[in-house]
């Protein structure tokens, strides 16, 4: 289970940002099918491209709530926090996998920068 924590107050994030936590266990049991499949003999193709889908519209599904995060108060250090945990999750070494996690890593740090500059609570 993925936890936000704000950094250096060792206190959870605020409750509107643990959304993001359970859209980040839903993304790492997808990508741990996903290993799974592709270390399986023999492969199953039809499953592990379904797999590969279902990472794409779960990092789609995350990257559309992102300001959502930010309107309800889940800024820095939280944005920061999942970014870590974004890249702490078990991708695996595909390259359109890899694409997702750099798309997702792409979309929250720009959502950093216009929390930064677009609202004050940041």
């Amino acid at each position: 289970m993925y936890i936000l924590i704000n950094e250096g107050l060792g206190q959870p994030a605020s409750p509107s940002c643990n959304a993001a936590v359970s859209d980040l266990e839903l993304l790492s049991i997808i990508l741990r099918r996903l290993n799974r499949s592709l270390n399986e003999s023999p492969r199953n193709p039809g499953r592990i491209s379904r797999l590969k889908r279902l990472v794409g519209l779960q990092v789609s599904s995350i990257i559309s709530v992102l300001d959502n995060y930010i309107k309800e108060g889940c800024c820095e250090p939280s944005l920061k926090t999942l970014e870590t945990q974004v890249d702490k999750l078990p991708w695996t070494q595909d390259r359109p996998v890899q694409e997702q996690k750099d798309k997702l890593v792409k979309a929250i740090q720009k959502s950093q920068e216009k929390a930064r500059k677009d609202f004050d609570h940041c």
